[in-house]
């Protein structure tokens, strides 16, 4: 797991003062080391807010910390279950957690790395066992693909469906034989919980690190890493359009884009109020109806607005009554929204919310195409399929689904907890 250091959190402005160290001279640079010597305060130690008894094995906790020299969007945060070992977290932190009792550690850091005093908190995981499903079965399982590492989001294109794991690999699918044919090593390993994002597009795959505000590029013909590209502030969310690939930085309150060609962000967009927490910063990545769209916090709340790849600027806000996870198949664009536990079809002539449809599981991922609306959540509730038409589920897949979900060559692919890929066929 990826260190966050003192020194790494130090890094840049070690950089500027080198930089500016011939031209000013001695006494100039030692008066602004001096200066940035002078925030010796750490942040206070971190509310947790979240549940403390619950049945649901993967529960949702936010971090809070204050800190007298440092905005909140400038705080980082380290955590862990079960562990004095701490790892980087975003402020939204969910973890895939066993039935029984859990203790979640948290501590703040300042880009001084000045180290906050560490949080206890102890969790209770009920059995909780759901009843059986009401609903046929969501699709034909017909086939089990054991990929042998611990398993983090999916995405399918580029002749193959890519698993990114939670150990730094990612797994290469062939969709034809149904096996794993290359494992491909990356620069960075996920960050704790069961985050992650991939996408594929322009002849390769895609993943962001968002430890590292990097994003990494995989040449899909040879399975190499070839670029490893800098871009904000804690990267998440993922899409891809002709010519573009876009990367959400969550606590940048902002969005890259990359161009492909260059391996290079060639455009920085401010998304959201950039006054506003850092938890409400984009997550969420969805590219449909010719526009870029995703979730933000405005000064009136959360909004998911609509960007205009032509001139890079928001088009559209639409109010969302929470989190939401968004699916498309290009033509069409779907909000599970969490919080709320409803689907929404997103009208993209009037960018406007339809009639919800009723969630029987809180969605981790939703995925779109094969005649269907399809999402998958983190715990036993598996896969349900939702008819558009309908609108209302129709079948239901109940396994220990990991939230990776993708949709290709003529299936719907899922991960299982058993470190295994399930593709099932309508």
């Amino acid at each position: 797991m990826q260190q966050l250091t003192k020194a790494a959190l130090c890094a840049p402005a070690a950089a500027v003062l080198a930089g500016l160290a011939g031209g000013l001279g001695a006494s100039a640079t030692y008066g602004m080391r001096a200066a940035s010597s002078r925030d010796k305060t750490p942040p206070s130690a971190p509310t947790v807010q979240g549940p403390r008894r619950t049945s649901n094995h993967a529960p949702s906790f936010r971090f809070r910390s204050r800190d007298p020299d440092n905005p909140a969007g400038k705080l980082h945060y380290r955590c862990s279950f079960d562990s004095r070992h701490l790892h980087a977290c975003a402020p939204r932190y969910r973890q895939r957690l066993k039935t029984g009792k859990h203790l979640l550690r948290a501590r703040a850091l300042d880009p001084a790395g000045n180290r906050g005093r560490p949080t206890t908190v102890v969790i209770r995981i009920s059995a909780g066992t759901p009843p059986p499903p009401k609903l046929p079965p969501a699709g034909r399982i017909t086939a089990t693909v054991a990929v042998g590492h611990p398993l983090g989001p999916l995405a399918a294109g580029e002749s193959a469906v890519w698993v990114e794991n939670r150990d730094g690999t990612v797994s290469r699918i062939d969709p034809g034989t149904n096996t794993v044919v290359a494992t491909i090593t990356t620069p960075f390993v996920l960050s704790g919980g069961v985050g992650g994002w991939i996408v594929t597009g322009a002849g390769s795959v895609w993943i962001s690190n968002y430890g590292a505000n990097s994003v990494t590029r995989i040449d899909a013909a040879t399975n190499h890493v070839v670029a490893t590209i800098p871009v904000g502030a804690n990267p998440t969310g993922l899409a891809v359009t002709p010519g573009a690939v876009w990367v959400a930085n969550h606590h940048g309150r902002s969005l890259s884009r990359i161009d492909p060609a260059m391996n290079a962000v060639v455009a920085t967009i401010p998304v959201g109020d950039q006054a506003a927490p850092v938890e409400g910063g984009p997550q969420e990545l969805a590219a449909a109806g010719g526009s870029v769209w995703l979730e933000a916090l405005e000064a009136s709340g959360l909004m998911l607005e609509r960007i205009d790849p032509a001139t890079n600027a928001v088009m559209a806000k639409i109010p969302v009554g929470g989190f939401c996870e968004y699916g498309t198949d290009g033509a069409t664009l779907w909000a599970g929204c969490l919080d709320e536990r409803k689907l929404y079809p997103v009208d993209l002539a009037t960018s406007a919310l339809g009639t919800p449809i009723a969630l029987p599981l809180p969605p981790f991922s939703l995925g779109v195409g094969l005649g269907a609306v399809w999402a998958v959540d983190l715990g036993p509730g598996g896969l349900v399929r939702f008819d558009p038409a309908a609108s209302k589920p129709v079948g239901q897949t109940p396994f220990a689904a990991t939230g990776g979900l993708a949709l290709g060559y003529g299936a719907v692919w899922a991960g299982r907890g058993d470190q295994k890929v399930l593709r099932i066929e309508p």
